[in-house]
Protein backbone atom coordinates (compact mmCIF):
# COMPACT_ATOMS: atom_id res chain seq x y z
CA UNK A 1 0.00 0.00 0.00
CA UNK A 2 1.27 3.40 -0.85
CA UNK A 3 3.02 5.41 2.07
CA UNK A 4 0.43 8.02 1.53
CA UNK A 5 -2.27 5.93 1.93
CA UNK A 6 -0.98 3.65 4.84
CA UNK A 7 -0.78 7.07 6.75
CA UNK A 8 -4.50 7.74 7.61
CA UNK A 9 -5.51 4.21 8.22
CA UNK A 10 -2.46 3.75 10.67
CA UNK A 11 -4.36 7.21 12.33
CA UNK A 12 -7.46 6.19 11.60
CA UNK A 13 -6.29 2.93 13.85
CA UNK A 14 -5.09 4.59 17.12
CA UNK A 15 -8.26 4.58 18.87
CA UNK A 16 -9.32 1.20 18.09
CA UNK A 17 -5.88 0.43 19.21
CA UNK A 18 -6.03 2.69 22.44
CA UNK A 19 -9.49 0.87 22.86
CA UNK A 20 -8.18 -2.62 22.83
CA UNK A 21 -5.31 -1.60 25.43
CA UNK A 22 -8.11 0.18 27.49
CA UNK A 23 -10.12 -3.43 27.31
CA UNK A 24 -7.08 -5.07 28.65
CA UNK A 25 -6.62 -2.79 31.41
CA UNK A 26 -9.55 -3.54 32.74
CA UNK A 27 -9.30 -7.16 32.70
CA UNK A 28 -6.52 -6.88 34.46
CA UNK A 29 -7.92 -4.37 36.95
CA UNK A 30 -10.78 -6.95 37.24
CA UNK A 31 -8.42 -9.36 38.67
CA UNK A 32 -6.29 -7.33 40.98
CA UNK A 33 -9.41 -6.12 42.36
CA UNK A 34 -9.62 -7.06 46.16
CA UNK A 35 -12.75 -6.94 48.32
CA UNK A 36 -13.29 -4.22 51.16
CA UNK A 37 -12.84 -5.48 54.88
CA UNK A 38 -14.47 -2.24 55.93
CA UNK A 39 -17.06 -2.17 58.67
CA UNK A 40 -18.29 0.70 60.85
CA UNK A 41 -15.86 1.23 63.43
CA UNK A 42 -18.84 1.56 66.11
CA UNK A 43 -20.17 -1.72 64.97
CA UNK A 44 -16.87 -3.71 65.78
CA UNK A 45 -16.93 -1.59 69.65
CA UNK A 46 -20.69 -2.48 70.15
CA UNK A 47 -19.91 -6.28 69.07
CA UNK A 48 -17.10 -6.05 71.77
CA UNK A 49 -18.89 -4.57 74.23
CA UNK A 50 -22.36 -6.83 73.51
CA UNK A 51 -19.80 -9.86 73.83
CA UNK A 52 -17.92 -8.64 77.25
CA UNK A 53 -21.73 -7.74 79.05
CA UNK A 54 -23.03 -11.00 77.95
CA UNK A 55 -20.55 -13.36 78.88
CA UNK A 56 -19.94 -11.42 82.72
CA UNK A 57 -23.48 -12.23 83.49
CA UNK A 58 -23.18 -9.33 85.97
CA UNK A 59 -25.07 -5.93 85.38
CA UNK A 60 -23.02 -2.85 85.79
CA UNK A 61 -23.07 -1.77 89.63
CA UNK A 62 -23.39 -5.35 90.65
CA UNK A 63 -19.59 -5.51 93.14
CA UNK A 64 -20.69 -2.12 94.39
CA UNK A 65 -24.41 -3.61 95.52
CA UNK A 66 -23.06 -6.89 96.65
CA UNK A 67 -20.65 -4.96 98.60
CA UNK A 68 -23.25 -3.11 100.12
CA UNK A 69 -24.91 -6.33 100.98
CA UNK A 70 -22.18 -7.19 102.86
CA UNK A 71 -21.56 -3.90 104.79
CA UNK A 72 -25.37 -4.35 105.79
CA UNK A 73 -24.90 -7.33 107.04
CA UNK A 74 -21.91 -6.67 109.54
CA UNK A 75 -23.78 -3.67 110.26
CA UNK A 76 -27.00 -5.52 111.19
CA UNK A 77 -24.90 -8.41 113.33
CA UNK A 78 -22.75 -5.96 115.13
CA UNK A 79 -25.82 -3.96 116.26
CA UNK A 80 -27.60 -6.75 117.49
CA UNK A 81 -24.57 -8.09 119.72
CA UNK A 82 -24.23 -4.50 121.52
CA UNK A 83 -28.06 -5.01 121.92
CA UNK A 84 -27.95 -8.75 123.06
CA UNK A 85 -24.52 -9.74 123.58
CA UNK A 86 -25.60 -11.78 126.34
CA UNK A 87 -28.59 -13.79 124.80
CA UNK A 88 -27.63 -15.97 122.39
CA UNK A 89 -30.79 -17.26 121.43
CA UNK A 90 -31.50 -13.57 120.19
CA UNK A 91 -28.28 -13.23 118.24
CA UNK A 92 -28.97 -16.49 116.41
CA UNK A 93 -32.29 -14.81 115.31
CA UNK A 94 -30.62 -11.04 115.03
CA UNK A 95 -27.56 -13.32 112.72
CA UNK A 96 -29.91 -15.49 110.88
CA UNK A 97 -32.76 -12.91 109.78
CA UNK A 98 -29.87 -10.76 108.65
CA UNK A 99 -28.27 -13.80 106.56
CA UNK A 100 -31.27 -14.40 105.12
CA UNK A 101 -31.98 -10.35 104.10
CA UNK A 102 -28.61 -10.53 102.47
CA UNK A 103 -28.85 -14.00 100.21
CA UNK A 104 -32.71 -12.17 99.09
CA UNK A 105 -30.67 -8.95 98.31
CA UNK A 106 -27.59 -11.07 96.76
CA UNK A 107 -30.39 -13.16 94.16
CA UNK A 108 -31.67 -10.13 93.17
CA UNK A 109 -28.58 -8.99 92.36
CA UNK A 110 -27.67 -12.48 90.47
CA UNK A 111 -31.23 -12.29 88.66
CA UNK A 112 -30.33 -8.88 87.62
CA UNK A 113 -27.04 -9.75 85.94
CA UNK A 114 -28.72 -12.53 84.35
CA UNK A 115 -31.46 -10.41 82.63
CA UNK A 116 -28.44 -8.08 81.52
CA UNK A 117 -26.84 -10.98 80.67
CA UNK A 118 -29.50 -11.76 78.11
CA UNK A 119 -29.93 -8.12 77.20
CA UNK A 120 -26.45 -8.22 75.94
CA UNK A 121 -26.70 -11.52 73.98
CA UNK A 122 -29.33 -10.14 72.21
CA UNK A 123 -27.55 -6.78 71.32
CA UNK A 124 -24.37 -8.95 70.59
CA UNK A 125 -27.11 -10.98 68.14
CA UNK A 126 -28.54 -7.89 66.88
CA UNK A 127 -24.97 -6.36 66.11
CA UNK A 128 -23.44 -9.46 64.44
CA UNK A 129 -26.39 -9.37 61.90
CA UNK A 130 -25.39 -5.72 61.07
CA UNK A 131 -21.72 -6.95 60.85
CA UNK A 132 -23.20 -9.76 57.96
CA UNK A 133 -24.50 -8.00 56.45
CA UNK A 134 -22.00 -5.25 55.76
CA UNK A 135 -19.98 -8.05 54.54
CA UNK A 136 -22.37 -9.24 52.02
CA UNK A 137 -22.86 -5.32 50.64
CA UNK A 138 -18.94 -5.55 50.35
CA UNK A 139 -19.34 -8.53 48.54
CA UNK A 140 -22.03 -7.71 46.27
CA UNK A 141 -20.02 -4.31 45.43
CA UNK A 142 -16.95 -6.49 45.07
CA UNK A 143 -18.79 -8.47 42.36
CA UNK A 144 -20.38 -6.14 41.11
CA UNK A 145 -17.46 -3.93 40.14
CA UNK A 146 -15.50 -6.79 39.00
CA UNK A 147 -18.29 -7.40 36.69
CA UNK A 148 -18.20 -4.06 35.29
CA UNK A 149 -15.24 -4.17 34.83
CA UNK A 150 -14.80 -7.65 33.25
CA UNK A 151 -17.54 -6.33 30.86
CA UNK A 152 -16.14 -3.31 29.84
CA UNK A 153 -12.66 -4.57 29.02
CA UNK A 154 -15.04 -7.36 26.86
CA UNK A 155 -16.87 -4.70 24.80
CA UNK A 156 -13.82 -2.36 24.38
CA UNK A 157 -12.04 -5.39 23.14
CA UNK A 158 -14.76 -6.16 21.04
CA UNK A 159 -15.31 -3.04 19.70
CA UNK A 160 -11.58 -2.60 18.93
CA UNK A 161 -11.41 -5.85 17.03
CA UNK A 162 -14.65 -4.44 15.04
CA UNK A 163 -13.23 -1.46 14.35
CA UNK A 164 -9.41 -2.94 12.95
CA UNK A 165 -11.58 -5.17 11.13
CA UNK A 166 -13.22 -2.20 9.03
CA UNK A 167 -10.22 -0.79 8.49
CA UNK A 168 -8.49 -3.54 7.17
CA UNK A 169 -11.19 -3.78 4.76
CA UNK A 170 -10.59 -0.08 4.14
CA UNK A 171 -7.24 -1.37 3.17
CA UNK A 172 -7.97 -3.94 1.13
CA UNK A 173 -10.32 -1.98 -0.60
CA UNK A 174 -7.10 0.09 -1.68
CA UNK A 175 -5.83 -3.19 -4.00
CA UNK A 176 -7.04 -4.04 -7.43
CA UNK A 177 -7.92 -8.05 -6.48
CA UNK A 178 -10.87 -9.20 -4.73
CA UNK A 179 -10.20 -7.94 -1.58
CA UNK A 180 -10.94 -4.19 -3.02
CA UNK A 181 -14.40 -5.72 -4.77
CA UNK A 182 -15.48 -7.15 -1.43
CA UNK A 183 -14.32 -3.81 0.83
CA UNK A 184 -16.24 -1.66 -2.19
CA UNK A 185 -19.40 -4.09 -1.91
CA UNK A 186 -18.72 -5.81 -5.77
CA UNK A 187 -17.70 -9.24 -4.09
CA UNK A 188 -20.59 -11.05 -2.20
CA UNK A 189 -20.06 -11.54 1.49
CA UNK A 190 -21.92 -14.60 1.38
CA UNK A 191 -19.84 -16.60 -0.70
CA UNK A 192 -16.50 -14.39 -1.66
CA UNK A 193 -15.63 -16.64 -4.51
CA UNK A 194 -18.26 -15.49 -6.60
CA UNK A 195 -18.39 -12.00 -7.58
CA UNK A 196 -21.29 -10.04 -7.81
CA UNK A 197 -22.53 -8.18 -11.06
CA UNK A 198 -24.54 -5.24 -11.41
CA UNK A 199 -27.97 -4.78 -12.79
CA UNK A 200 -27.60 -2.57 -16.12
CA UNK A 201 -31.37 -1.06 -15.08
CA UNK A 202 -30.91 -0.05 -11.50
CA UNK A 203 -27.24 0.41 -11.09
CA UNK A 204 -27.39 -2.63 -8.09
CA UNK A 205 -24.94 -4.64 -7.50
CA UNK A 206 -26.42 -8.17 -6.84
CA UNK A 207 -25.48 -12.32 -6.46
CA UNK A 208 -26.45 -14.34 -9.55
CA UNK A 209 -29.45 -16.18 -9.43
CA UNK A 210 -27.31 -19.31 -9.85
CA UNK A 211 -24.46 -19.63 -7.46
CA UNK A 212 -21.31 -21.67 -8.07
CA UNK A 213 -18.47 -22.87 -5.92
CA UNK A 214 -18.24 -23.28 -2.38
CA UNK A 215 -21.52 -20.98 -0.68
CA UNK A 216 -19.53 -20.78 3.24
CA UNK A 217 -16.23 -20.07 4.03
CA UNK A 218 -14.86 -19.63 8.05
CA UNK A 219 -13.74 -16.50 8.99
CA UNK A 220 -10.04 -17.16 9.38
CA UNK A 221 -10.36 -18.69 5.02
CA UNK A 222 -12.00 -15.79 4.13
CA UNK A 223 -9.69 -13.45 5.67
CA UNK A 224 -6.72 -15.15 4.08
CA UNK A 225 -8.42 -14.73 0.93
CA UNK A 226 -8.65 -10.78 1.39
CA UNK A 227 -5.40 -10.86 2.47
CA UNK A 228 -4.44 -12.34 -0.62
CA UNK A 229 -6.19 -10.10 -2.41
CA UNK A 230 -7.38 -12.32 -5.06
Amino acid sequence: MPLPLAIPLITAAAPAIYQAVKGLSQKNQAKKLKESQFVPPELLMNRDLAMQQAYSRRAPGAARAEENVRRNLATTISAGQRSFGGDANKMAAITAGANAQANDAIGRIADSGAAFSENAFSRLAGTNTQIAAQKRQNRNEFNAAKAELIAAGDQNIFNSISNLSTLGLMAAGTGTGKGAKFASGTLSMQNPWMEMYQDPSTGVWQQPTQMSGPSYRTPARLNQKLNRGY
